[in-house]
Order: C-alpha cells, then structure tokens, then sequence
C-alpha cells in the first residue's frame, strides 16, 4: 500500500514443506531468476503446522536461513500462534480475507485489526492486509496503518514472466 514494494507470496503445503529439498531447490530457482530472496514469502497456515509442527518449524528455520519470509496466512480466525510470534519464526501475518470484507463498514473488525497490527508492530512482525478489492476498503486499511495490502484493487494476478520482470525491477 505505502512505498511500493512488490513482494512474491506463495503457498506452501505441508508435503512441500516436509521434504528436505524443497527450501534448497526454491532458493536455486530464486537466485537462477536474479530474484531478492527478501522479496519471497512462504504462506503457511495454521493447518500446515498443526501437521507435523516440529517438520514445520524445521522447514521455516531453512527458509530464513535461505532469506526468505514466512507468512501465517489468513489470521484473524483459529488458534493465532502467538508462541511462533514470540520465537520469531513467523515474520508477516496476513489478515484472512473475512475481515477485509467489511471494512468499508462500522463494524468491529476495523478495532480488531487494528489490534492485531498493533501486536504485530510490538513484536516486529509485518501485516498484510488480504482481499483489498474495493477503493473504500484500500482507504480503511490505509487509515489504519496498513503498510502492505492484496487484492485486485492492488494488483491483478500477473504471469510468471511478468512477476519475474516486476520483481528484478523493484
């Protein structure tokens, strides 16, 4: 939302998280495409890691080692994980859609987001506000402190090579 910078988020699942190439082979095909690795971030979700928690945690050491981000995507529902927030294994959360709808409207998710970003912005942890679709619900994320944002009001989905040359350019 503010300073344009153009992040890659892509999502992970718990078979690819659990096999041992994964991190290794994501970090080849970044450096192959001249890519920032601080520009790469890995969505996982709650169910991911309720999987096999100590295999995920695992792979998330790796993918800082590799310099890429971990996102805990669609926050704001389930069990929060704030002990992965406190250990510093997660370093964006991106607030689930549901919220996002309303936000144009009076309604309590706006204090809850902005609660949640305030915690967050405690522990040094980046927000991104999820399913922007609306020029209402981009100024209300904006009024918020919103830093980061996803939606189409944003951006549309791009083709691999375009994100490849947006990426190599910002």
């Amino acid at each position: 939302i503010t300073g344009g910078r153009l992040m890659l988020l892509m999502k992970a699942s718990n078979k690819q998280l659990k096999r041992t190439e994964f991190v290794e082979n994501l970090a080849n095909v970044i450096h192959r495409h001249a890519i920032n690795p601080r520009q790469v971030v890995i969505e996982i979700t709650e169910e991911v890691i309720n999987t096999d928690p100590l295999a995920i945690e695992n792979a998330i050491y790796h993918l800082h080692e590799k310099n890429m981000l971990v996102c805990l995507e669609n926050y704001g529902y389930g069990r929060g994980y704030i002990d992965y927030f406190r250990r510093k294994m997660i370093d964006i959360i991106k607030i689930d859609p549901r919220l996002t709808r309303h936000l144009q409207e009076q309604s309590g998710e706006s204090a809850y987001i902005k609660a949640l970003m305030a915690m967050a912005d405690h522990l040094g942890i980046l927000v991104i506000i999820a399913g922007l679709e609306t020029k209402a619900q981009l100024q209300q994320a904006t009024s918020l402190g919103a830093e980061m944002g996803q939606g189409y009001i944003l951006d549309t989905p791009l083709r691999p090579d375009e994100l490849t040359e947006k990426l190599r350019h910002n």
